[in-house]
C-alpha cells in the first residue's frame, strides 16, 4: 500500500481489543483501581451535574464540575443507546490507552514524521514502563492528561499560522478533554504542557524564538482555555481557596517525604523511565521493569538520547533538540523531587514558593510532563537523524519497545496485584444479580435519603472478594452507582471513636438526624486500606437486628425510617430559649 499512514492507527485498535477482552469473558468489567468508574453513568451524570454535589457524605459544592464534562456525557448516551453496560464500560478503558497514541501519532504526523516513524514515537508514549504503569490505575481523570497533552500540541502545530482556529481548536480540545483538570496538579501539568509546546512550536517554525509572536500565541491559547471552561473554573478557583485553608504544609511535606523514601533511587527511575512503576514488585509490570535485566534494557532510550544530543554533530547543532534537551533536565528535576541530587532546592520551592506544596506527589505529577517532553525530543531526533544513523535507532528504539510490550502481548496489560496475606487484587468485577437487585430497590425508592456503609474504611478503596485469594479493589461498585448519598466510616484515626459511638442506643437518632434512612452491612466489603474499623460484619449486624432487615446475598440493609428525618422538613415541636441556663 502506497499511503500507509493510516495502517499504524488502525492497527491498534485490534491489539488493545484483544489485550482488554479476557477481562470480560467471564462476564467481568474492568473497573478497580483509582478509576472514578460507575456502572450507571445515566444516574452519575444527574447526581453530578449540580454546582451542589449532595450524594458523598453530607453534601458538598461540587468541587470539579470538569470531571463531568464530556467523557461522561458520551458514556451516558453509549449507555442508553446500547442498552448494555459492558459496551460504555469497554469504550472507557479502550479510549485511555488509545487516544494517548492517536494523539502523539497525529502530532508527529503533522510535523512530517514517516508513518513508521512516527507510530514507534506514538507507541514509545503509550507503553514506556511509566505510563504504562500509570495506565494500570484506571483513572479517567488523571489518564486524560496523557491524551490532552500530544492533541494539544497537535492542534497548536497544525492551526499555529491561524489565530482563529488556533483558538476555535485548542479552547474545544481543553473543553472536551475537560476531566483532565480535576487534579489540581494535573492541571497545572497540562497548561505547562501547552506553553512548552508553544515555545517549541514557535523555534520549529521560526528557528528561533520570536518572544513577541510567543507572548500572542500563548495568550490565545490561554484564553480559549477560560473562556471555553467557565463554567467549571469558578467553581474550582473557589473550592481550592476553601481547600488551601484545611491542608497544612506540614501534612504536604510529610507525604513528600513518605513518596520519595518509597521510590529508592529516583532520579536513576528518571533515567530508566520506571519512575511510576512499583518499587516493590506488587505486579507484573513492577517485577518485570525492576529486574536486573528490566533496569539493563529500560536504560536504552536515554542512552541513545544523551548519545545523539552530544556525540551526533548534525543532532548536536539542531538548536530546537537542545532547548527540548534542557527542558527535560528541568523536568527530570522537578519529578525526582527533594531526591538527590539538589534535592534542597525542590523542598526550598517546597516550602517557600506560592501553592508549590500541592506538588507533594512529584513523580506522579511532573513525571507525565516529563514523560512527555522525553517523547518530543523522540520525536524531533526522529525527524532530523540522517541515513544510516536513522536505521539504527529505529532498530534500538523498536527492540526497547518489543520489551515494553511484553505485559500486552502476556495479558498482563492491567495486572493483578499482591496484596500481602489477602491474596491478590484484580481491576474486574462482576456485577451480582444481589447486587443488581440492591441498586435496582434503591434507585427506585422516591424516599430520599442518604445510606450509611459499613463496615468501615480509611479510605476510598474497597476490597471485595470475588473468588479464592481474589479480590476486587477500587471505588465501592455499589454505592457509586445509586442514585441516592451515601456516607462511610471513614474517619481515619477517629473511626475507633465511631465505632465506640455506634455501640449507644442513641445512634439510630443520629444517623436519623443525618437524613440516613438505611444502614448497608456489606460481609462482601472488607476494610483495609489505611486506619480501618471493625470488620465483623456480624457483629455490626447484631447491633441493628431490632431494625427492619432486607437481605440482598451476603448484604444486610436494615430501615431506620423511624427515626429518619427528611432533608426538609417542618419540625412538630418549638423550644424556646429564654436564656442561657439552657445550655449551662
Amino acid at each position: 500500500m502506497k499511503d500507509n499512514r493510516f495502517i499504524y492507527p488502525l492497527g491498534m485498535i485490534p491489539v488493545l481489543t484483544l489485550a482488554f477482552s479476557k477481562f470480560y469473558f467471564d462476564g467481568s468489567l474492568i473497573l478497580g483501581g483509582e478509576g472514578n468508574h460507575v456502572l450507571n453513568y445515566t444516574e452519575h451524570l444527574k447526581a453530578t451535574s449540580y454546582q451542589w454535589f449532595s450524594n458523598y457524605g453530607q453534601g458538598m459544592m461540587n468541587l470539579s464540575p470538569s470531571g463531568t464534562g464530556a467523557n461522561i456525557l458520551l458514556l451516558a448516551l453509549l449507555e442508553n443507546l446500547s442498552k448494555n453496560i459492558f459496551i460504555p464500560n469497554f469504550a472507557l478503558v479502550f479510549s485511555m490507552y488509545y487516544f494517548p497514541f492517536l494523539g502523539m501519532y497525529l502530532a508527529a504526523r503533522e510535523i512530517n514524521l514517516i508513518p513508521a516513524s512516527a507510530f514507534l514515537v506514538a507507541l514509545f508514549y503509550l507503553i514506556n514502563p511509566s505510563v504504562l504503569q500509570y495506565l494500570t490505575n484506571l483513572n479517567q481523570s488523571n489518564v486524560s492528561v496523557l491524551t490532552l497533552m500530544p492533541f494539544l500540541f497537535w492542534v497548536t502545530l497544525r492551526f499555529y499560522k491561524d489565530n482563529l482556529k488556533l483558538f476555535l481548536f485548542s479552547g474545544a480540545t481543553t473543553a472536551i478533554v475537560s476531566c483532565a483538570y480535576t487534579n489540581q496538579p494535573l492541571g497545572v501539568m497540562a497548561n505547562l504542557s501547552s506553553l512548552f509546546s508553544l515555545y517549541i512550536i514557535s523555534f520549529h517554525f521560526n528557528n528561533k524564538v520570536v518572544y513577541a509572536e510567543f507572548l500572542k500565541k500563548y495568550l490565545i491559547v490561554l484564553s480559549a482555555f477560560i473562556l471555553f471552561n467557565s463554567w467549571w473554573l469558578l467553581n474550582l478557583f473557589y473550592g481550592t481557596t476553601s481547600a488551601i485553608k484545611f491542608y497544612p504544609k506540614a501534612r504536604a511535606q510529610a507525604w513528600l517525604a513518605e513518596t520519595i523514601d518509597s521510590t529508592g533511587a529516583p532520579l536513576l527511575k528518571c533515567l530508566n523511565l520506571t519512575i511510576l512503576t512499583s518499587d516493590n514488585g506488587s505486579d507484573f509490570i513492577g517485577r518485570l521493569h525492576n529486574s536486573f535485566p528490566g533496569y539493563i534494557l529500560t536504560l536504552i532510550p536515554i542512552t541513545l538520547v544523551v548519545w545523539v544530543c552530544f556525540f551526533s554533530r548534525q543532532i548536536r547543532e539542531n538548536k530546537i533538540i537542545t532547548r527540548i534537551f534542557f527542558l527535560m533536565l528541568l523536568a527530570i528535576f522537578l519529578t525526582k523531587g527533594s531526591g538527590p541530587p539538589f534535592g534542597e532546592l525542590y523542598l526550598l520551592l517546597f516550602k517557600h514558593f506560592p501553592l508549590f506544596y500541592i506538588f507533594k506527589s512529584p513523580i506522579e505529577k511532573w513525571g507525565l510532563l516529563y514523560v512527555f517532553l522525553f517523547t518530543l525530543l523522540l520525536l524531533f531526533i526522529f525527524l532530523n537523524i540522517k541515513n544510516s544513523k536513522k536505521k539504527k535507532f529505529h532498530l534500538y528504539i523498536g527492540g526497547y519497545l518489543i520489551f515494553c510490550f511484553i505485559p500486552i502481548a502476556t495479558g498482563n496489560i492491567i495486572p493483578d496485584q499482591d496484596i500481602g496475606d489477602h491474596g491478590k487484587a484484580v481491576k474486574n468485577y462482576i456485577d451480582k444479580p444481589e447486587h443488581i437487585n440492591f441498586k435496582n430497590t434503591i434507585i427506585q425508592d422516591e424516599l430520599n435519603y442518604k445510606i450509611m456503609s459499613f463496615p468501615g474504611m480509611g479510605n476510598y478503596q474497597v476490597l471485595i472478594k470475588t473468588g479464592e485469594k481474589r479480590y476486587y479493589t477500587g471505588w465501592d461498585p455499589l454505592l457509586k452507582n445509586i442514585n441516592k448519598g451515601f456516607l462511610i466510616p471513614s474517619f481515619g484515626l477517629n473511626i475507633t471513636e465511631f465505632y465506640t459511638l455506634l455501640e449507644q442506643d442513641s445512634a439510630q437518632k443520629m444517623f436519623g438526624m443525618l437524613n440516613i434512612g438505611r444502614l448497608l452491612v456489606n460481609s462482601d466489603s472488607i476494610p483495609w486500606f489505611g486506619t480501618v474499623g471493625t470488620s465483623d460484619s456480624r457483629k455490626i449486624r447484631k447491633r441493628f437486628e431490632p431494625l427492619p432487615e432486607e437481605k440482598f446475598g451476603n448484604m444486610s440493609v436494615f430501615n431506620n425510617y423511624t427515626n429518619f428525618l427528611p432533608a426538609v422538613y417542618s419540625p412538630r415541636n418549638f423550644i424556646i430559649i429564654q436564656s442561657n441556663e439552657y445550655f449551662n
